[in-house]
């Protein structure tokens, strides 16, 4: 069975229509001598699940996609990271992406380059994201910022009530307007 080379095009809403996609790609991928097998379109939120994409992953990971051509990088995931876990996840597998947008085409080796690029500076911005963030705390520290969740004031007579009624964590927590984390962490911190 040869393998397929499948437009994917994915629009936000149901007002909108994915056939200037499929459009755009069946044209360039004439024109470059390379028609397309398949079409696909899917209708999905930049949030929201993608059943048709999964499927078309799952079908490259068998062996039967050779090349999915997208107008954009966009069309594959919410993040830089999810785009580029995806195209690794393709490429592992032996299917090309082609973004148009881009001018990406994992195909080539000029291709592959730019997607290590890609990866390289995905990376670089998620290090100084974490970077700016630790010292985004440090500071707040330094100013007498209390880091994490705020303290919450409990009863602690209506606490000891409670349990020496019998009271499971789920009505103590209920009667306290606390969570049952926060009840156990009250009864392990005073004994109980």
């Amino acid at each position: 069975m040869p393998r397929l080379r499948v437009a994917y095009a994915r629009v936000s809403t149901a007002d909108q229509s994915a056939a200037a996609q499929l459009d755009q790609l069946r044209e360039v991928a004439l024109a470059r001598g390379q028609p397309l097998d398949l079409g696909v379109e899917e209708q999905a939120s930049g949030a929201g699940d993608r059943p048709q994409l999964e499927q078309l992953e799952r079908a490259a990971r068998q062996g039967r996609i050779a090349q999915l051509w997208v107008v954009a990088l966009d069309r594959l995931g919410r993040s830089t990271l999810d785009v580029l876990g995806r195209m690794a996840r393709l490429e592992a597998a032996g299917c090309a992406v082609v973004a148009l947008r881009e001018g990406l085409d994992l195909s080539t080796p000029a291709g592959r380059l730019q997607a290590e690029l890609l990866v390289a500076f995905a990376t670089f911005e998620r290090e100084l994201i974490r970077e700016r963030t630790r010292a985004g705390l440090v500071a707040a520290r330094r100013r007498g910022a209390r880091i994490g969740r705020p303290r919450v004031a409990v009863d602690r007579d209506r606490l000891d009530q409670l349990v020496a009624a019998g009271a499971s964590w789920r009505q103590i927590g209920r009667e306290l307007g606390i969570g049952q984390g926060t009840v156990a962490a009250l009864l392990r911190n005073r004994g109980g």
